[in-house]
């Protein structure tokens, strides 16, 4: 247990390779023993970071044994938590349809259990999936209807998601003063968060800022967290990393100044950890 919890400060604080580590071992132990709740807390998380990392085939593999797990021992949190990161992982991985069908059938098991983060964490889901569906403006609305608990970085998440659903949004059609309200908002909450974190923020205040200078200064400020922070990672994880399309998108982006469809996929930072 403390191993896990160690493993998830390291997360927390950004120390994603010293992260994934330790959770593996953990992880690796608790099938050892048989251990019904530690390969389902530990199994999500990993699940989960290596989601972050990029690795979307075996974080969906191991999310697919965890959730047979759940099943098997009657553990509902957990398989409503462990279908969350296979939703987010569908999302990354651009299978679309098959990130409806997650979205779709954890819904009523959400509804049976009393957890606002998890409501929350799928609210966030399925507005990145209605961007992803070309329904923005659906996704703007459901945002603006949240509330959400300031509990394990939900609040974050909802305002670096409002954000990109403006950066998603033309610019023509984008209502600069919300946007410019919810970027200030977004930047006051991550001034002081890990790396990944940052740099996603600045992107995106780039992507909706008014003035050229004031994207111009954000872009390169992103670029340079984004670079210290690929810094710290193996140079493996490097590349799973920014393998994704929505990565791969935004770090042109940076590097030119120049897109055609501002942040197209919407982003969230993906923390299911209990």
């Amino acid at each position: 247990n403390r191993k896990a919890n160690y493993a998830g400060l390291l997360q927390d604080e950004g120390e994603f390779d010293r992260s994934e580590a330790l959770y593996r071992d953990c992880f690796g132990k608790a099938q050892q023993l048989a251990d019904v709740h530690q390969i389902a807390r530990v199994g999500i998380n990993l699940a989960n970071l290596l989601t972050t990392l990029g690795e979307l085939a075996e974080a969906r593999e191991i999310a697919e044994v965890v959730f047979r797990h759940s099943l098997q021992h009657g553990l509902t949190h957990g398989g409503v938590k462990v279908q969350l990161v296979l939703l987010e992982a569908a999302i990354e991985s651009e299978h679309y349809r098959a990130a409806r069908r997650h979205c779709e059938s954890v819904r009523e098991d959400i509804e049976r259990i009393d957890d606002a983060v998890v409501r929350g964490e799928h609210s966030i889901l399925e507005a990145r999936l209605l961007v992803a569906e070309s329904d923005v403006e659906g996704a703007i609305e459901k945002l603006a209807r949240l509330g959400v608990p300031d509990v394990s970085g939900l609040a974050v998440r909802l305002a670096m998601e409002r954000v990109a659903c403006e950066a998603a949004m033309p610019s023509g059609s984008r209502s600069v003063q919300r946007a410019e309200e919810l970027t200030e908002t977004m930047l006051g909450m991550t001034e002081d968060a890990h790396d990944e974190l940052r740099w996603r923020a600045l992107a995106y205040h780039a992507a909706v800022a008014s003035e050229s200078e004031v994207a111009k200064r954000s872009r390169h400020a992103a670029s340079s967290v984004l670079k210290r922070f690929l810094e710290s990672l193996s140079a493996p994880r490097r590349e799973t990393y920014m393998a994704t399309r929505r990565r791969r998108e935004q770090r042109s982006w940076l590097d030119t100044g120049s897109v055609s469809s501002p942040l197209l996929h919407s982003e969230t930072d993906n923390h299911y950890r209990r």
